[in-house]
């Protein structure tokens, strides 16, 4: 009965694992977008400083 129960917690661990590696690679994904965002107002910003 032991290595059954073993097996349901590795299981359940497993779970866990992934769903919290999907939420890393989620907010990974969205940070990166803001940089590349945050990147180009910056750019534009320095345009139109230079404009003047």
């Amino acid at each position: 009965m032991h290595g059954v129960v073993s097996q349901v917690e590795a299981l359940l661990v497993k779970d866990k694992r992934d769903a919290v590696n999907g939420r890393f690679a989620k907010i990974k994904n969205m940070a990166a977008s803001r940089r590349a965002k945050l990147n180009e107002s910056h750019r534009l910003h320095q345009f139109f400083r230079d404009l003047d």
